[in-house]
């Protein structure tokens, strides 16, 4: 048997193009076996859930942030030894970060 041809731009599809296939697929899957489909806004769920998943996370860490500081008669170096500005903006941008990270994560399953 002789190998087919095949066209080179068949072969090299794009992930838009793959994507756009697989959508159109779950359509007529949906249509077929008579489904529902909902239409969610992810986007506007995804940054509501990531403010309030910042917001009930950094509140409890600065309040205990702030009776650590309180328990050590207001000297921040005995309270925080290991602590400066760098530090700390990697507390916040973390905290931040894993709140959008498992918002997203939540929103999309």
């Amino acid at each position: 048997m002789k190998p087919r041809k095949t066209n080179k731009a068949s072969q090299h599809r794009t992930f838009g193009a793959g994507l756009a296939n697989a959508r159109s697929c779950l359509r007529r899957y949906a249509k077929k076996r008579k489904l529902m489909t909902y239409k969610v806004l992810w986007k506007e769920l995804w940054l509501s859930l990531s403010k309030y998943m910042a917001i009930a996370i950094t509140i409890p860490v600065l309040i205990v942030f702030a009776i650590r500081y309180v328990k050590y008669g207001f000297d921040f170096g005995a309270a925080f030894p290991h602590l400066n500005l760098i530090n700390s903006l990697k507390i916040g941008s973390g905290i931040v970060l894993f709140c959008i990270v498992f918002a997203w994560l939540i929103v999309l399953v």
